[in-house]
C-alpha cells in the first residue's frame, strides 16, 4: 500500500498471527470433534444387550404349565400365532439370534437362563423341545456351537 512500510518483521508478525487465527480454528472445529467422535467410539464399543425384562421369569414354570407351555410353542413356531404373551413373542424374537450369535448380546445370567431353560425343556418336553430347535436352528449347527461355547445342554 502506498505510503505505509512493511518490513521484514512485520511479515513475520502477519504470518504468525495468521497461523494462530487458524490455530484457533482448528481448536474450536477439534473442540466440537472431541465430543461428537467420543460418543461415536462409545457406541462402537458399548455392548448392547437383550432387554433384562424377562430375565426373572420362571422358566420352569412354563414349561410345567401344559397350557402355557403349549401357547408359547405355538408362539414360536408359527408365522402369525394370536393372543401370544410378551414373553413368548421375546422368546421368538431372540432365540434364534441368541443361538446364531452365541449369545452375543446375552448377559451372562442370561446365558444361563437360556442354558437351564433348554435343559429343562429337553428333559421334560423332549418332543416338543425337538421340534422348536428344529424350527429355530433347521441345521443344527447353531445349538452344537451354543454347546461348545457354553457346556452341553443336558437332556
Amino acid at each position: 500500500m502506498p505510503g505505509i512500510n512493511i518490513t521484514k518483521s512485520d511479515e513475520n508478525i502477519h504470518s504468525r498471527s495468521r497461523h494462530c487465527l487458524r490455530s484457533v480454528a482448528n481448536t474450536e472445529i477439534n473442540m466440537r470433534f472431541i465430543p461428537v467422535f467420543l460418543a461415536c467410539l462409545t457406541v462402537a464399543f458399548a455392548q448392547e444387550y437383550y432387554s433384562s425384562k424377562f430375565d426373572n421369569i420362571n422358566i420352569k414354570e412354563i414349561i410345567d404349565n401344559t397350557r402355557l407351555f403349549a401357547k408359547y410353542k405355538e408362539c414360536v413356531l408359527q408365522e402369525k400365532a394370536t393372543r401370544c404373551p410378551q414373553e413368548a413373542l421375546e422368546l421368538k424374537r431372540v432365540l434364534p439370534e441368541a443361538l446364531g450369535t452365541l449369545c452375543a448380546k446375552c448377559t451372562p445370567s442370561q446365558v444361563t437362563k437360556i442354558r437351564e431353560g433348554l435343559s429343562y425343556a429337553c428333559k421334560n418336553r423332549r418332543v416338543d423341545y425337538d421340534e422348536i430347535l428344529r424350527h429355530v436352528d433347521p441345521q443344527g449347527d447353531k445349538i452344537v456351537a451354543f454347546e461348545q461355547k457354553f457346556g452341553k445342554v443336558e437332556c
